[in-house]
């Protein structure tokens, strides 16, 4: 599969298959991810593999927290808003999504449940958590977000699918306290990683995006073609 494919066909998928996906094929697309740029080549990022015994443990735990109404504390705090027009997308993606599961707006039980198979890791058998030193700030995270994308890309180039999420990471108290991760690392975020159920309404919703022509602006090429 060409990067193009990759690109077209990847997305963030809600629901996977129990089915682990072998050690070997998970260090091929790490390594390959790796090449990533980054700032000065400092490559800030820390990965923590997860699956097995040790996954299951977590999500028993995550289980506890939720249902004594825990709430998420996340190491990278939420933004506080959105410009308008980024919310629009926001809701009226959220809402084809309850509409591809057939989750009325007003049925809170289901949106709870579905919300609770996220932050229990969307019943993917391995998750990569990514972290980087607290000390560092925007231009780190900019490479973090750079080596996720490539994560993506390169797993889905193995037949494999993705989703990357906060959800995964909301309960930092019980991720440190299972694995191995340094006090001086901040937990940012998840990219649970399988193969997607293909009986889960959820995984037919695919997000929309704007035209090339809303997002950009070109200098010094003269018209585009029909204009």
């Amino acid at each position: 599969m060409d990067v193009f494919a990759a690109l077209r066909t990847r997305q963030s998928v809600r629901a996977f298959l129990p089915r682990p996906v072998p050690r070997e094929t998970l260090a091929e697309v790490l390594e390959a991810a790796l090449r990533s740029p980054s700032w000065a080549n400092t490559q800030p990022w820390e990965l923590h593999v997860v699956g097995g015994p040790v996954l299951e443990e977590i999500k028993a735990r995550y289980r506890v927290a939720l249902a004594a109404g825990e709430q998420p504390a996340l190491e990278l705090p939420r933004p506080v808003g959105w410009p308008p027009a980024l919310q629009e997308r926001i809701t009226a993606n959220g809402a084809a999504m309850y509409a591809a599961m057939g989750i009325a707006r007003e049925d809170q039980a289901a949106r709870r449940r579905f919300g609770e198979s996220m932050h229990l890791m969307a019943g993917a058998p391995q998750v990569i958590l990514v972290c980087m030193d607290r000390s560092l700030g925007e231009w780190s995270m900019f490479d973090l977000g750079m080596l996720c994308q490539s994560i993506m890309l390169a797993a889905r180039a193995r037949g494999l699918d993705t989703c990357p999420a906060v959800a995964f990471v909301a309960f930092p108290r019980v991720l440190r306290q299972v694995l191995e991760i340094p006090p001086e690392q901040k937990i940012v975020v998840g990219i649970a990683v399988g193969y997607p159920d293909p009986r889960a309404p959820v995984n037919r919703h695919r997000s929309t995006r704007l035209p090339l022509a809303a997002v950009s602006r070109w200098y010094g090429f003269g018209e585009a073609p029909g204009e």
